[in-house]
């Protein structure tokens, strides 16, 4: 039996008009993991869990919380 799917980040790019953010940037959390993100400021880090949390549309990639595509 194949293991429950967490939290997957692929390939996700997020544009402020000529600003690249966020370049295909992608993370794999599995359930029930405490999982950090960290970087230096200014890395996108803030926006990636905009992202993540559905506050903010990737201009591409995708989002999924187990089968369900978060990102729309």
């Amino acid at each position: 039996m194949a293991a429950p799917a967490g939290l997957q980040v692929s390939g996700v790019t997020v544009r402020f008009g000529g600003l690249t953010a966020v370049d295909g940037a992608g993370l794999t959390a599995p359930p029930s993991a405490v999982t950090g993100l960290v970087g230096p400021d200014g890395a996108g880090k803030t926006t990636l869990c905009d992202v993540i949390a559905g506050l903010r549309r990737p201009a591409a990639g995708t989002v999924r919380l187990g089968d369900a595509d978060l990102t729309g």
